[in-house]
């Protein structure tokens, strides 16, 4: 459904010209009615005759129109309704077969999804009955259980057909609005990029701060054209839910990664390294293993519980595994986790037998001196390790040792 300024504008609804393929087909079967007592022949095809006449001009009117009047369409309801009523009562009243006619008008509001309208053709529809109830020379219990019967098959029908065109209206809305999301986000995004040159000089944190912000919106578009695309095609759901999944999960992580660069401050609570080690290898070992990676897990922790930050330290943790997996040899990587603790601290050992560090960064850990300059790497993920150990009230520290180690150290929860 899409915007209109003018309220008196609805979309052309396709209807196929099923009006006039149907007046026709009863027009044939009025012919051969033509010997029934109760249908006066041949006065009941001058209406038919009409009916087919005004169903044929306003398909042609409305063949190529994008939009429609509103009032066009009521006005061509109008007189199929009074057609049908008048079809009705020269061919036997409530007993008539072509009460069905009374579906096109029906149908037909039902699919402007206008509540108001609809609601005015049914109460029309339903005092046009009671008219050819009170009409008819025989007004017995039967009669009006046949009135009630067509009614709410015409009504109820028409019901029907509203309520799932008024369900697809408001997910076209709803479609609309995320639609106009998007774009506000893409214009936000390329403002930035028009304007990035004429900013003032900032340190890294800030533009760490800014970039993951940028990123947060890119990955919102991705999550809301990802919804876009289910809502408007059935196809593919599985795919669909992944992207959507994946989105979220990116999301999240970099939200808190955000507020790492924001602020000092981090939820504290009660965790076991057991835990947070258990989930990062199932987050890589798929990956690690199509990649023909090998990661062995030394555990020699006695106690493993800490004051720290769950998502946190799984980022932290995350980021230098996928490090080392891009440095590492290809089909016959080796990486391993030792954890092993004194009375105080937690160690947190991760070698690789990739390259090792440059000897430049060794001593010193920047965001832009980075370890994976070959392979398109910026150096943010080792950054924020640094930031988010160090927030932690640990050490990071780097090193080679037949390849690249870093050593995390974390205080030990206090007993």
């Amino acid at each position: 459904m899409q915007d209109n300024n003018n309220s008196n504008q609805i979309p052309n609804f396709s209807k196929n010209r099923y009006e006039l393929v149907f007046a026709i087909f009863m027009f044939t079967s009025a012919f051969f009615f033509y010997s029934n007592p109760d249908v006066k022949y041949p006065e009941v095809l001058y209406p038919f005759l009409a009916l087919m006449i005004v169903n044929f001009i306003s398909n042609r009117y409305l063949k190529n129109k994008i939009y429609v009047n509103i009032y066009f369409v009521l006005s061509i309801i109008l007189i199929n309704m009074v057609l049908g009523f008048l079809i009705m009562n020269l061919s036997g009243g409530l007993a008539s077969y072509f009460w069905v006619l009374l579906l096109l008008p029906i149908f037909t509001v039902s699919m402007t999804g206008i509540t108001r309208y609809f609601w005015a053709t049914s109460l029309f529809i339903f005092v046009g009955f009671i008219m050819i109830y009170l009409n008819q020379s025989s007004r017995d219990i039967f009669s009006l259980g046949i009135m009630f019967i067509e009614n709410f098959i015409i009504i109820g029908g028409g019901y029907v057909i509203y309520r799932q065109v008024k369900t697809r209206y408001l997910l076209e809305k709803e479609i609309i609005s995320k639609r106009k999301e998007v774009n506000d986000l893409l214009a936000q995004i390329n403002l930035k990029n028009s304007i990035s040159h004429m900013n003032r000089p900032i340190n890294n944190t800030e533009f760490m701060s800014t970039a993951i912000h940028d990123i947060k919106n890119l990955i919102t578009i991705i999550d809301l054209t990802a919804d876009l695309m289910g809502r408007e095609n059935n196809e593919n759901q599985t795919d669909l839910a992944r992207i959507k999944y994946a989105s979220k999960m990116a999301a999240n992580i970099l939200s808190y990664t955000l507020s790492v660069t924001r602020s000092d401050n981090i939820e504290m609570d009660v965790i076991d390294i057991n835990n947070i080690i258990n989930d990062v290898n199932d987050i890589v070992k798929l990956e690690f293993e199509l990649n023909k990676i090998k990661i062995v897990i030394n555990n020699k922790l006695t106690r493993s519980k800490i004051m720290g930050n769950k998502l946190f330290l799984t980022r932290a943790i995350l980021n230098i595994l996928l490090n080392s997996r891009s440095a590492v040899p290809k089909h016959n990587g080796h990486i391993e986790i030792d954890l092993k603790n004194d009375d105080s601290n937690i160690s947190i050992v991760i070698s690789d037998n990739g390259p090792g560090f440059p000897k430049e960064i060794i001593d010193k850990i920047e965001p832009y001196k980075s370890t994976r300059i070959k392979v398109g790497g910026t150096g943010l993920g080792l950054f924020s390790t640094y930031e988010i150990v160090r927030k932690l009230n640990g050490s990071l520290r780097i090193y080679n040792n037949n390849g690249a180690v870093c050593e995390i150290t974390l205080p030990l929860l206090k007993e």
